[in-house]
């Protein structure tokens, strides 16, 4: 008994010691674990806006009624044209008058600013593997018991395994994010602002402003031998 002890004090001690108590940089941590949506359809596009909309909304609320006029990009992307049309549908469902000229009016001005990250990014899913019990019915190894029975609670008889998966984006991490910032101001200040990051597929940049370049050709070259007199 008395060995034992001795030998899980000297593992603590042990582990104790890897651990550095001064350190000249931050140690680098994971963020606690977040889920960021994917932009996959132009319905999403509409989900976004109607979301921004109604926080837009709300802050506007808390200052006397005035019309709003969307200030669109001179030369916008599709995506851009898209939230602003959309952004303009959802205020006039609000009750919101929209002007279409910017005199008197709130200006509502959009940004979206496309990031590219590396490449191959990687990305934790739910761990754990699904071993049929019989028909229609799954076990899920390595998964929290009261997770699964809730998800058995109110899934009824969905496949438990496609349940949790479902909820994942497909394939991996994009390297493309985007994040959108919609700011309603006067000539003083601003009234309200909403700013939101997403993710966007990798094969769908061009809709949100980025155009790869094109790999450069090989450049042609010739050899000349040169010969001397004999």
């Amino acid at each position: 008994m008395a060995l034992k002890t001795a030998m899980a004090v000297a593992a603590g001690l042990l582990l104790a010691g890897c651990a550095a108590r001064y350190t000249p940089t931050p140690l680098a941590a994971n963020f606690p674990t977040t889920k960021q949506a994917k932009l996959q359809a132009a319905y999403h596009w509409g989900v976004i806006s109607d979301n921004i909309e109604k926080g837009v909304a709300a802050e506007l609320k808390k200052s006397p009624p005035r019309p709003v006029y969307i200030n669109e990009p001179k030369d916008p992307t599709p995506f851009q044209r898209a939230l602003a049309t959309q952004l303009t549908t959802s205020l006039v469902n609000d009750g919101y008058v929209v002007s279409r000229s910017p005199a008197g009016s709130l200006k509502v001005d959009m940004d979206v600013q496309a990031v590219t990250f590396s490449a191959n990014r990687p990305q934790y899913r739910y761990h754990g593997e699904r071993a049929i019990l019989g028909a229609g019915v799954w076990l899920l190894s390595e998964i929290e018991a009261p997770a699964l029975l809730n998800v058995a609670a109110g899934a009824g008889a969905w496949d438990a395994y496609d349940w949790f998966n479902a909820q994942f984006a497909p394939g991996a991490t994009p390297k493309t994010e985007i994040i959108v910032t919609v700011s309603v101001s006067d000539q003083y200040r601003f009234l309200a602002r909403s700013t939101s990051a997403y993710y966007v597929a990798d094969s769908d940049r061009v809709l949100y402003g980025i155009v790869d370049p094109k790999p450069e050709e090989p450049k042609l070259t010739r050899t000349f031998q040169v010969r001397g007199d004999m």
